[in-house]
């Protein structure tokens, strides 16, 4: 049985295909087929969900640590093609901002964030399409890396990405210092927004509820931009005044050192909340509540209960339009 078909049975017919997991392990074992095949099948074929459905715990172990060392040399992909990293042929910028994607597994670089990333640019696209952004200015609230910001800036748009830690500000203007229309400025969102002035569409993705005031940053929103599209964690809770204090203690506060708030304190709204001050500055609610953008601890399709708590990653994803 070849690897095609292992996977397939996995699938369509899991009862039946321990056996072949069983017969998969053993060409590892006998060497017919080598680690670095194996792991670039898995990877193409199951899109990194067969990973985990194919036992690679054993797998790895089967493969005496090549695998880890295939990964650290092959698959930092972020803003350099797989050639020119396996080419080596990258200057020192580019290997600083490489070791600290490839050393450091928090926040903006944990591996979760990259498919997240994906699922969330792949929604703005399905709204937008690829040409829209050509010649558009584009506002990106609490950009972290500047990584979707930068690949608008890639499709044609000028963007802004505002950003208050400094150190991801510093890797985003490393990384992206060769995008042409890509800018990204050390900034406080709680100092206000009027001063960037008028811009097509704001992405405003995983910001509102890192801010002691979220309202006065959605009328701030309202006031610059006809689009706006918005993801954030909300309360459980379906009344459009409802409003969480959710306070961070010390510990987890430092944990969340380059992708949570400024501040411990903050406040979470429900997300009819939003809805109603969006409706009353004349939006129209576009909700996209869907499981495609479901990414590890992330969740967007998620029931309402109604409690009023804050469970975190429970998010909802809005386009803004009027």
């Amino acid at each position: 049985m070849n690897i095609e078909e292992l996977l397939k049975l996995k699938f369509e017919e899991p009862e039946k295909s321990q056996s072949n997991l069983e017969d998969f392990h053993s060409m590892l074992d006998e060497g017919d087929l080598s680690w670095k095949d194996a792991f670039g099948l898995l990877l193409h074929q199951t899109n990194n969900i067969g990973l985990q459905l194919l036992d690679l715990n054993n797998i790895v172990e089967k493969m005496n640590g090549e695998l880890d060392k295939f990964y650290n040399e092959s698959f930092v992909k972020y803003s350099d093609s797989m050639e020119r990293i396996n080419s080596r042929n990258f200057d020192i910028v580019d290997q600083f901002v490489i070791g600290n994607e490839k050393y450091t597994n928090a926040g903006h670089y944990n591996e979760h964030y990259k498919n997240w990333r994906i699922a969330r640019i792949n929604k703005v696209l399905s709204i937008f399409g690829v040409d829209y952004f050509k010649g558009k200015r584009v506002l990106e609230l609490g950009g972290g890396h500047g990584d979707i910001g930068a690949l608008f800036a890639g499709l044609g748009a000028e963007v802004l990405c505002l950003e208050a830690r400094r150190e991801n500000v510093n890797i985003a203007k490393m990384k992206y210092r060769n995008v042409s229309g890509f800018s990204c400025e050390e900034y406080n969102l709680e100092e206000g927004l009027r001063q960037f002035g008028k811009c097509d569409l704001i992405v405003n993705f995983g910001t509102l509820y890192t801010l002691l005031d979220p309202e006065k940053c959605l009328h701030e929103c309202a006031e610059l931009s006809e689009n706006i599209v918005l993801e954030c964690i909300v309360c459980d809770s379906t009344d459009p005044h409802k409003i969480v204090r959710w306070d961070l203690d010390e510990e987890n506060h430092i944990k969340l050192a380059n992708d949570g708030p400024i501040s411990i304190g903050r406040h979470i709204l429900s997300p009819f909340f939003i809805e109603r001050v969006m409706e009353e500055r004349g939006y129209t609610v576009g909700r996209h509540f869907t499981k495609d953008l479901n990414c590890a601890d992330h969740h967007y399709d998620w029931e309402h209960e109604n409690d009023g708590k804050v469970t975190p990653n429970y998010r909802r994803f809005w386009y803004f339009s009027r």
